[in-house]
């Protein structure tokens, strides 16, 4: 569908949605309400009236023959639309069934491609009338894309210049449709908006034309309420009453804690997901969204009640001790995340496009200086400003610059030296490193002491074809995602250790005894002594035994009158099984039976790589490995690794960003030669000898050792290999 919808039509498209068009009209609308003289442009919001209903069977057959598709398929898909029959349901008696002669059933997942195509002849039509410069298009850039256009199902944005005879054309391309499709536009519900410096005399000569009249405000458009000026509170106020709405109090009477939390979580992410991924929300519609939810989980809709644990727990994830559910401005901040990455890196959608001409974003977002612009450029930049720190530029075929691009840990390299030889400005970092190596010898311009000796312990890994660009640090794939983006704000919080509360949610009890049980390792369940300590009750002693303070353990395990409650044991039991959660169980297991009873040393290597994470180790010491093989001449090779995600990375297509994207490069166009290398994974405990080996390259000096006879230290691990004794695994 993408290779023959245009770029101006983003509904049920692969790689498009509503934020495409969303952001391009809220561009389009700040540029008109600019104060320049010569903004004079006008757009039109259309109501189709019933437009699946209406598309005539004829103009649906001819647009596919336009489209090319085969008379086979031509005549399955009329046959299916034309062959259904409907019913009228009469007070309670089913009336003779009759077919239709036009229109789309709504539901089909068929008719929903089929209007798109049908949509799509209409933006012919337009594009063939700004061919022929009979429509003139806005263009809110020099030498920026132009925009005629914009649909999305049967949502229709037209624009054009504030012209009569510009308007005539447009109409006269609606009527045309409109008489072909069996279409029509609902004048009544259809809008019309002029820039500022179009006369209202001029407004009226339009409606004269179009009968459309005109507004200073589309409303919605998708759902996404479209800025005028600056971002108020009033214009995302309906988020909170559409929360508030669905979070109704009756809910919180019929449910219990759990099911509180739960509900809390799929209304926020059904509702606030959608409308928080185009603009920078005001904060106060932040703590009211998380106001709500805090109230809503404690029992206390409508009023401020108590909280047992503070918000900033609560928001926390459930493997973190908190509930899992995301704090508003948080999760903002992450949804844009995602469009300073197209921005980045999917220059090929057009309002990527769109913006990038506008704003003057000739390089990578993360370091233009832009300021002003629509409220959705702005948005992106509050993001860019707290998301930045977890971008990183990551080395590909190495064709960056030496000096001025962001490639070392020590950031550009032209402003650590008083200046940049005129020799050097050309140097890019393949030039330099072409032997994974630093060689200052190319360099003409003086380097200080300590940036030399940094330099020195990195170690390039380049791969032509893979492209020089920021990463997302967050995730080995390299890709931003909004999830992985909450994560990583999440960690910079100033919430003290994040230990791990799995063992919570994997008791084996009902969802309220692990809620409870949550409470009170947060010491919060609301015994006296907590409500005392609140100043909520005058007393903390005990109701039961009226001896002693009245804690959790108390209640649970020490009242003499809780122990004789029917509903003790249970409690006391749940809280039992805790102490069996720590324990660790040894799990036993062999050698491969693939060993020979004599064990023949070819050759062995041990390698220092610096400072890496245990996977970039992994890879490197397969790819030394690899090369090290072909180097003497074995052409069967078995290659084992203890790293399962290292194996899957070489047993399939590696993302294109991930941050060893070299690395694994070099690798499978190593596997690719002429050569047997079976692969599988092997656990770390029975392959002692090569875990020997890199034990001894962790303080081996940089570079790489090679044994031809067995190290000191070896051959014991060698012979039970050879063996193939038994071993425990931890």
């Amino acid at each position: 569908m993408q290779e023959i919808v245009g770029p101006l039509q983003s509904s049920f498209i692969p790689g498009r949605g509503t934020t495409d068009n969303a952001i391009i009209l809220q561009e389009i609308v700040h540029f008109m309400n600019q104060k320049r003289k010569n903004n004079k442009n006008v757009v039109f919001k259309l109501d189709l009236e019933k437009a699946y209903d209406r598309v005539d069977w004829h103009f649906l057959h001819a647009t596919l023959n336009a489209f090319g598709f085969p008379s086979s398929i031509n005549a399955l898909i009329m046959h299916c639309v034309s062959s259904a029959s409907l019913s009228i349901l009469w007070n309670g008696i089913r009336l003779p069934s009759f077919r239709s002669s036009r229109g789309l059933q709504q539901g089909d997942p068929l008719s929903l491609y089929l209007f798109v195509l049908c949509m799509e002849r209409l933006a012919h039509m337009i594009q063939h009338e700004v061919s022929r410069n009979n429509w003139k298009p806005d263009a809110i850039s020099q030498g920026g894309p132009t925009i005629s256009h914009l649909f999305f199902a049967d949502d229709v944005l037209l624009f054009t210049k504030a012209e009569v005879d510009q308007v005539r054309v447009v109409h006269g391309v609606l009527e045309r449709f409109c008489r072909a499709s069996g279409l029509r536009v609902n004048v009544a519900k259809s809008k019309a908006m002029a820039s500022l410096h179009v006369s209202e005399g001029l407004k009226e000569r339009i409606v004269v034309v179009t009968s459309i009249p005109f507004t200073a405000n589309l409303g919605k458009y998708l759902g996404f309420p479209i800025i005028y000026g600056r971002v108020k509170k009033e214009d995302y106020t309906f988020i909170v009453e559409r929360i508030t709405r669905r979070l109704a109090a009756w809910k919180g009477k019929l449910l219990n804690e759990p099911g509180r939390v739960t509900l809390v979580r799929s209304v926020i992410s059904a509702i606030l997901v959608y409308v928080m991924q185009l603009n920078w929300l005001p904060q106060a519609i932040c703590d009211q969204i998380d106001a709500i939810a805090r109230r809503f989980i404690w029992g206390s809709e409508t009023r401020r009640g108590v909280s047992l644990v503070v918000w900033e727990k609560i928001a926390k994830p459930r493997r973190h001790g908190g509930l899992g559910i995301r704090c508003a401005r948080l999760n903002n901040v992450a949804l844009l995340g995602k469009h300073l990455w197209s921005l980045l890196h999917e220059q090929d959608k057009f309002w990527v496009q769109i913006v990038r001409s506008r704003y003057n974003v000739d390089r990578d977002i993360l370091t233009c200086q832009s300021s002003a612009g629509s409220p959705f450029w702005r948005s992106v930049l509050r993001a860019r400003a707290i998301l930045a720190d977890g971008y990183v530029f990551r080395l590909g075929c190495g064709s960056s610059s030496f000096w001025y691009s962001n490639w070392s840990p020590l950031g550009l390299l032209c402003n650590l030296v008083p200046f940049v030889s005129i020799h050097d400005t050309q140097l890019s970092v393949k030039d330099v490193f072409a032997s994974s190596s630093c060689n200052f010898s190319l360099l003409y311009t003086m380097l200080p002491d300590q940036v030399i000796q940094t330099l020195s312990y990195i170690q390039v890994m380049l791969d032509d074809g893979t492209p020089d660009c920021f990463v997302w640090q967050h995730q080995l794939e390299g890709q931003y995602s909004a999830h992985g983006g909450y994560d990583w704000l999440l960690s910079r919080q100033p919430n003290g250790p994040l230990t791990s509360w799995t063992w919570v949610w994997k008791l084996p009890v009902p969802d309220n005894i692990r809620f409870c049980v949550w409470q009170a390792v947060h010491d919060s369940v609301p015994t006296r002594a907590l409500l005392h300590h609140r100043s909520l009750i005058d007393s903390a002693v005990c109701l039961g035994c009226g001896k002693t303070v009245e804690t959790f353990f108390h209640c649970v395990r020490d009242c003499t009158t809780a122990r004789q409650m029917e509903a003790a044991p249970i409690v006391r039991d749940a809280w039992g099984q805790l102490t069996v959660i720590g324990k660790v169980y040894a799990n036993s297991g062999v050698s491969p039976p693939q060993r020979w009873l004599m064990a023949l040393w070819l050759c062995g290597f041990a390698s220092g790589i610096g400072i890496a994470d245990s996977l970039k180790a992994e890879l490197l010491a397969i790819l030394r490995g690899l090369e090290l093989c072909w180097q003497l001449g074995y052409r069967r090779v078995e290659l084992s690794s203890d790293s399962q995600t290292a194996m899957g990375l070489l047993a399939h297509a590696h993302p294109v960003f991930h941050h060893y994207s070299s690395v694994l490069g070099r690798i499978k166009d190593l596997l690719q030669r002429e050569w047997e290398v079976h692969r599988f994974h092997l656990l770390r405990e029975g392959n002692a000898p090569a875990d020997y080996l890199a034990k001894l390259g962790a303080t081996t000096a940089m570079g790489m050792e090679v044994w031809t006879t067995p190290p000191t230290g070896i051959s014991a691990l060698l012979l039970a290999d050879a063996m193939g004794t038994e071993f425990l695994r931890l």
